[in-house]
């Protein structure tokens, strides 16, 4: 009898245990995604009282883009692990909590983004970015990491709503970034083409030039020659 108490007792030890790891686990991913969020709000609320005062350097431009790019694969990677833990009714409010806090993110401090992009120097960004894919457009990458999170969300909360004024202005945002992208390929395909044209052209100027030369140098030969047989009468 006492053996099967022991038995009992170490067996309700073992699946506490694994219960409470795993809620460990998740609540870890949760809490790591909502502190990420917020320490990105309170960042970007400092470059934007920089830009407003008009004394944001290019080295805290540059500074911040890494930050705000390491904070959002954080939350990428946090994100992906919550899918395959299992979350209690308080964590999937908060992890839907977290992504609407994100998009507003995105709504809030889209011209703060974009003035960040423009004055941090991609080059050193590139060195120091976690993620192997280097530095991108800050707009750009925050709507991926929503998108991610939005995955997730719908995945693990049964009766998720989205909010849909967030979304429009999201999704404006997005078109918007999309059309700058577009705008950027475009006229580096005009670049290429207008190189091409110039090397074109300087190829032509060459040999044009060079046929000159030769016709020169065929006048001179029969300029000479003709002389030649002048002397000779």
């Amino acid at each position: 009898m006492k053996k099967i108490y022991i038995g009992a007792l170490a067996a309700v030890i073992v699946v506490s245990s694994i219960i409470f790891l795993n809620t460990g686990n998740s609540l870890d991913y949760v809490v790591t995604v909502d502190d990420e969020i917020a320490q990105l709000e309170a960042e970007l609320l400092a470059v934007e009282e920089y830009i407003a005062a008009g004394t944001l350097t290019v080295e805290q431009a540059t500074e911040a883009k890494v930050k705000i790019l390491n904070r959002l694969e954080k939350i990428n990677t946090s994100v992906s692990d919550t899918s395959s833990a299992k979350l209690s009714e308080s964590q999937k409010q908060q992890l839907n909590d977290g992504l609407n806090r994100l998009k507003q993110v995105l709504v809030t401090y889209q011209s703060t983004l974009n003035t960040v992009d423009n004055q941090a120097i991609e080059s050193k960004v590139n060195e120091k970015v976690r993620s192997k894919g280097g530095s991108s457009k800050l707009s750009t990458v925050v709507i991926d990491t929503i998108e991610t999170v939005e995955d997730v969300t719908q995945d693990v909360v049964e009766d998720y709503q989205p909010d849909e004024s967030l979304d429009e202005q999201v999704d404006e945002i997005a078109d918007e970034a999309n059309n700058d992208s577009d705008e950027t390929a475009e006229f580096s395909d005009e670049e290429t083409d207008l190189e091409d044209s110039e090397v074109v052209e300087t190829d032509e100027t060459t040999t044009d030039g060079e046929n000159e030369a030769v016709n020169e140098e065929e006048s001179t030969d029969t300029d000479a020659a003709t002389g030649t047989e002048e002397t000779n009468l």
